[in-house]
């Protein structure tokens, strides 16, 4: 994919759950950092690739688990 005329990357990072989880969020940053790592030493890069993640839920009750880490209460 051309972006401003430079060959570029985006990643579509897919997680499936059928239960609700806290640790979400830092599980697909974790396979972010993982791809991301695994592309940088195959290649010299200058840049890292997008990665867009997304969460299929199709568990019994709602989806109640913050999708932001800017919202997460880092107090215990």
């Amino acid at each position: 994919m051309d972006i401003r005329d430079e060959e570029g990357f985006i990643y579509f990072l897919f997680e499936h759950k059928s239960y609700t989880s806290r640790e979400t969020a830092f599980q697909l940053l974790k396979y972010m950092i993982e791809i991301w790592e695994a592309k940088s030493k195959k290649e010299d890069m200058s840049e890292l690739p997008m990665i867009i993640p997304l969460v299929i839920y199709h568990g019994k009750g709602d989806w109640n688990v913050k999708n932001e880490f800017r919202r997460y209460d880092t107090r215990v």
